[in-house]
Order: structure tokens, then sequence, then C-alpha cells
């Protein structure tokens, strides 16, 4: 029995039974970014039963499963095609199917990796080892790295209005990466840090833009006042000019000035996250056999 589905379209499959496993194809398959997704999601269960269980793992151990980890993510990112490799191929360029699973893929994997790495920087390490530079900690900087990664994401999807109230788990991803710059801001600043204001920026910007779609009493809105007494910390903590400022950050708006999204099922929700389905088109008499045989050439 195979462990994972065969990387072939459902219109491809023969009629008899003698199914072959699909060999390395060049066509751009719609099924390549579930198939990843699942084996990124194994990472991730391992990530969480590591680091945060209930008996937390020794200073020691902890490198030990860090580099264990990061290595396997690392391996895992290798399978990426390059058509779903954001930092190869502009997902704006891509059918409207493949940019929203290039995103998806982009997206889970920076998630990740700030869940490996991010106790480094709420950990009591020396400042020099959290400051911009040669001595900064790698595990430190491939957080950060990632968190950017999402706050660029997420700011292009919020640009090409390709984001939605749908999309809870985007929310969550910036919400964390928003969070960890925060905490970094905090702990790593000093007097004309650009490194810091920049980073600190880039997450105002995005605590901005999730706060545009978040409805009164949604996770989004709870995550913004939890983003707001962050940024509030911030901005006690640091001393610079006021005219560096981005300036006021959004708040959530009413409901009736918030697209609505329709309401989804477990599947459909699925279908959202593997890139199958636009939350911001209804899908009453929607074509799904045209969807998936989109990916068609």
């Amino acid at each position: 029995m195979k462990e994972f589905p065969s990387l072939i379209d459902d219109a491809d499959l023969p009629s008899g039974l003698n199914v072959q496993n699909a060999d390395a194809d060049p066509k751009c398959q719609v099924m390549i970014a579930p198939v990843l997704h699942f084996k990124l999601v194994r990472i991730v269960s391992r990530i969480l039963h590591s680091l945060y269980g209930i008996h937390a793992p020794t200073e020691a151990r902890r490198i030990s499963l860090g580099e264990e980890l990061n290595d396997e993510l690392h391996e895992w990112r290798r399978q990426i095609p390059p058509f779903l490799d954001a930092s190869q191929v502009e997902p704006k360029f891509l059918l409207p199917m493949f940019e929203r699973q290039s995103n998806m893929l982009s997206q889970a994997y920076a998630h990740a990796v700030i869940l490996v790495n991010r106790g480094w920087v709420m950990s009591d390490l020396k400042d020099s080892h959290l400051a911009p530079g040669e001595d900064m900690r790698p595990d430190v900087s491939a957080c950060l790295s990632a968190a950017l990664s999402i706050l660029d994401t997420i700011n292009k999807m919020f640009q090409a209005n390709r984001i939605f109230p749908a999309y809870w788990f985007t929310q969550y991803q910036g919400f964390c990466a928003i969070v960890m710059i925060y905490t970094y801001t905090i702990r790593a600043w000093s007097e004309d840090n650009e490194f810091c204001l920049r980073h600190f920026r880039a997450a105002e910007r995005c605590q901005s833009q999730i706060a545009s779609i978040a409805q009164e009493g949604s996770l989004a809105h709870r995550y913004f006042v939890i983003m707001e007494e962050f940024r509030s910390e911030v901005r006690g903590h640091i001393k610079i000019d006021p005219d560096q400022w981005t300036g006021t950050v959004l708040t959530p708006q009413s409901p009736n000035k918030i697209p609505q999204c329709q309401t989804l099922t477990d599947e459909e929700l699925s279908m959202v996250m593997n890139g199958f389905l636009d939350p911001g088109i209804p899908l009453v008499d929607f074509d799904f056999e045209s969807c998936m045989g989109s990916g068609d050439p």
C-alpha cells in the first residue's frame, strides 16, 4: 500500500485496475502541492511533539532537535518544484490555483521554521546573539527571515486583493510572525537600529492588513487585540523620532464594511487550504471538475 497519493490528476488515471506509480512528469500537476503540504504537516506534528510537549526538552536536547528538524524542513523544501517555489517564480504570474498553492506552501514552510527556532528569540540569550551581524545566532536569523517572508507574502496577497476573511490560517500565521517581530524588537533594540525598525514597520503594516478584514468577534479580531498590546509595548520600550513612526494602525471594522465570505464546509476549507478553491467567489454552480483539471497545460 502506498504511503502517499500518486502525483497524477484523477483524469489521467487509467480505467483498468493495474495503476502504476507516476514517474517524474514535466507537467504542472495539481496534486503536487497537497502531497507536499501533507508531508510538511507530518514534520510540524513532530515539531509540536518534540519541542512543545508537556515535558520541555533540556537546552542540549533542544539544540539537537532544532538542528534535526531544521534539516528535515530544508530537505522538504528541496522537493518543491520550481513553479511552486515563490523564491524562483513569482506566484502572481501563475494560474490562480497554482498561485494559491505557491503562497500556501511558502507560508506553511515559514511558519514551521518559526515554530522550530522562535524559542531562541524568547530565551535568555545575550544581546550580541540577537543583534544583526556575524554574532547573530543562525536560529534567530532563520526565525526572523521566516517571519519577514510571511509578512511579505501577506502584503503581496493584500495588494492584489487575494486575501479574504476565510483565510483564517493565513491570519494566524501572520499573527505568529508579527508577535515574533515585536518580541525581537523589544529584546534587540538599540539606538538608531534601522534593522529592528525595518522589521517593526513590516509587522505594523501586516497588522493593519489583518485588521482590515477582521470582523468583530472573529479570531482575526482577537489576534488584533493581542498584537496591539504587543505593539504598544514596543512603542513604549523604544525611543525614536516620532516622524519615524508609520502612523496609526488600522483597527477592525464593523461587519458591514468588510467583504463577506460564505460559510465553507470542512471539505471546502480543505480545498481552500490546498489552493483548489478561491473563497472570494461563490460556490453556487461551481464547476469542481474544471477546477481540478485546470492544472493541465
